[in-house]
């Protein structure tokens, strides 16, 4: 029997990898994830992909300048 390819649901960004404020300086990265629940049997459809980046820039109270 065929069966196409399942994933979980995405998992919550993670944390920006840059932790000053700069709006003139390069972005930092954030991420989210999720997982094979089922892996495609017999020519099933394959798996789409299992990690999502995107550019961000750290948010917030708190957030320091980046010093230069």
């Amino acid at each position: 029997m065929t069966k196409d390819c399942d994933v979980t649901d995405w998992s919550e960004w993670s944390t920006c990898s840059k932790e000053c404020y700069d709006p003139n300086g390069p972005k930092g990265e954030r991420i989210r994830t999720r997982k094979v629940s089922q892996f495609p049997i017999d020519g099933g459809a394959d798996c789409p992909e299992l990690e999502e980046k995107e550019p961000c820039s750290p948010q917030g109270d708190g957030v320091a300048p980046c010093i230069v």
